[in-house]
């Protein structure tokens, strides 16, 4: 394994260090190794104040640095902060958007999808032939239903066609409650 000098920088106000060759957050790098480890949807927050009464982006060491929900590192620096119309309208349009996408998304999946080639009813019949016929393989039922044995695959293991996120099991399990005929 190729070893890289450690190398310290600053980028956008604040220090990070390249270890092997990939650049790291010094305050993360840190904090993992004299505070804890950082799990994921973690953020290390700078607790110490400057002369100018803000954070201190550049002061590392571990007693200034804390480990915080991403949720309460956020919280933490907006607590208090006044917004302005125009930011208040642009957070408005922007949850607005983010609304009608989840909407678009629900109304784009399974049948409802333009490009759906399946329909609810060919998705049963495909788990339950895997499941319980055991008569075809994930290619030949592909053949069947015109689609790839990779999207086969998909289904069988709840990748495609799970809106409740079920797993393989509670999908086999749900395939033979059904008992649906045979496509022929």
């Amino acid at each position: 394994m190729k070893r890289y000098p450690l190398i310290i920088d600053i980028y956008n106000g604040r220090r990070r260090i390249k270890i092997n060759g990939k650049w790291e957050s010094y305050s993360r790098y840190i904090a993992n190794l004299y505070i804890r480890e950082i799990e994921p949807g973690e953020d290390v927050h700078h607790d110490c104040i400057d002369e100018n009464g803000n954070y201190d982006k550049l002061n590392d060491n571990p007693e200034c640095l804390k480990i915080l929900s991403k949720a309460d590192h956020t919280r933490l620096h907006h607590l208090g902060k006044k917004r302005s119309k125009k930011t208040c309208k642009k957070i408005s349009i922007s949850n607005r958007n983010k609304e009608q996408s989840e909407y678009k998304i629900k109304m784009m999946t399974g049948e409802n999808n333009h490009q759906s080639i399946l329909t609810k009813s060919d998705i049963n019949i495909i788990r339950h032939e895997y499941f319980w016929v055991k008569i075809l393989n994930q290619t030949e039922l592909g053949k069947i239903f015109n689609v790839n044995g990779s999207n086969i695959g998909k289904i069988i293991n709840g990748h495609r066609w799970n809106p409740h996120k079920l797993t393989k099991e509670q999908l086999r399990q749900k395939s033979k409650v059904l008992r649906i005929p045979v496509k022929n």
